[in-house]
């Protein structure tokens, strides 16, 4: 989708307003015009109704409050600029947003407009260069042309030593077999030198922002953004491996070689070799067993990254543990008791979906709760804080794993779900499908 679909010029502004009243009035304002069917009241009542369930603050320094209005045709951005900041009333530091993106739309297009908007935003450089712009059709230019960043890195002296890691790793993957090499680009600033690079065979490079590559001349299918971060090498390429895999980029049979070094050190450190079969093995296994006809796989792709972010993250500097139960649902709610009032009851399914990146916060805090996410396979969350219940629990279980793996053990077991787990203890993350844990990292 092309942002200039649902973004024109004349709807993006510099903001007046230094409170979260003026600012929605003035985003409104521009707004409602090309809605036709929705007047600026109507937008502004639907607008407040979903802040009062949830602030949209998606970041330190970002927002984006939106609704779904059925009778909207087509989803529609105004996006909004505060050089000095405006006062959203919704952290615990009270930290300025300088950046509103408002967004409407119908229940067809809204949840990918805000998916996209949001990856685009995820730029930090990006988001510097919109506040320095000198005028809204400067920043209009940045949101919809392929981003270059005005910042250059100097060529130091570790750049020919990532050139000849690249290089040895297509030796590598020569001597192997290796159909494809991955390339973990994060780690270098310069990515230009890559396409000088004549390797034979096909090429994917991950990476956390895709506008770095704007500017060459790689096919848009090599480039792919992988939302997830680990210090660990083995473990940051494994699960980057099993991303890849999910979408379909790599495939049974294949044979990997991986270049990798720690995000912007400047160089690469690391080459991994991967049987995808051999170390894939029970994914594969359970691959071809009952999966939920029901789960997409951007919902699948949004836990695997949620359950990172905990694992890595943790919540306010303590680590904690978590389950998220996705797919199947009307066969695993009969093994469903609350533990407590399921706080995402009452409220409308698309308020409660876990790919709104507004409910990041939310969903991070009542992982804290006891008990379990229960998640369609669309992606709607349908409780929290939810006790896994079975007669006959799942009879042999590997020692050493405890109550939270045993609940994901028996509800994969009795259902087609899947089931994700975080460690509390060891940050790990384990998928379990058929009562079986096929993937640990």
């Amino acid at each position: 989708m092309a942002l200039t679909d649902y973004l024109s010029e004349k709807r993006v502004i510099f903001l007046r307003g230094r409170s979260k009243i003026d600012v929605f009035d003035e985003l409104a304002e521009r707004l409602a015009p090309d809605l036709h069917s929705v007047d600026k009241a109507t937008l502004l009542d639907e607008i407040w109704k979903r802040e009062m369930f949830l602030p949209t603050r998606v970041a330190s320094n970002i927002a984006m409050p939106h609704a779904i209005v059925r009778e909207v045709e087509h989803s529609a951005i105004a996006f909004g600029l505060s050089k000095s900041g405006i006062s959203y009333e919704d952290s615990k530091d009270d930290l300025p947003v300088h950046i509103v993106v408002m967004l409407v739309g119908n229940d067809t297009e809204h949840l990918p407009v805000l998916t996209e908007i949001s990856s685009k935003l995820s730029n930090k450089e990006l988001c510097s260069e919109l506040l320095e712009a000198a005028s809204p059709a400067e920043a209009f230019r940045l949101l919809v042309e392929p981003f270059t960043p005005r910042r250059t890195f100097a060529r130091d002296e570790s750049l020919p030593k990532a050139e000849a890691m690249v290089r040895q790793a297509f030796r590598f993957a020569d001597e192997t077999g290796a159909a494809k090499v991955v390339i973990h680009a994060d780690a270098v600033d310069e990515v230009e030198y890559l396409e000088t690079i004549e390797s034979g065979r096909s090429v994917i490079i991950v990476t956390g922002d895709k506008s770095r590559f704007s500017a060459i001349s790689f096919d848009e299918n090599q480039i792919v953004f992988v939302p997830f971060n680990r210090s660990n090498r083995s473990t940051q390429v494994e699960i980057s491996l099993l991303f890849l895999l999910s979408e379909g980029l790599i495939k049974k049979g294949d044979r990997v070689v991986s270049v990798f070094g720690f995000p912007r050190s400047g160089t690469f450190d690391s080459i991994f070799f991967s049987d995808i079969e051999k170390e894939f093995k029970l994914y594969f296994a359970f691959e071809s067993t009952d999966r939920p006809d029901d789960l997409i796989q951007p919902v699948f792709t949004r836990i695997l990254q949620l359950a990172n972010e905990l694992a890595v993250e943790g919540r306010e500097g303590k680590p904690i543990g978590t389950l998220f139960v996705v797919g199947d649902y009307e066969n695993v709610r009969r093994y469903c008791q609350q533990l407590i009032i399921n706080p995402f009851q009452g409220y409308q399914e698309a308020e409660r979906n876990l790919l709104d990146p507004s409910l990041d916060d939310t969903i991070k805090e009542y992982s804290r709760i006891d008990g379990a996410f229960i998640i369609r396979g669309d992606g709607v969350i349908m409780s929290a804080g939810t006790y896994i219940r079975a007669d006959s629990p799942v009879a042999q279980f590997q020692a050493g794993l405890g109550a939270r793996h045993a609940a994901a053990a028996t509800i994969s077991s009795l259902t087609r779900a899947i089931a994700v787990t975080v460690s509390e203890s060891t940050q790990a993350i384990s998928l379990f499908r058929s009562g079986e844990r096929f993937l640990h990292f």
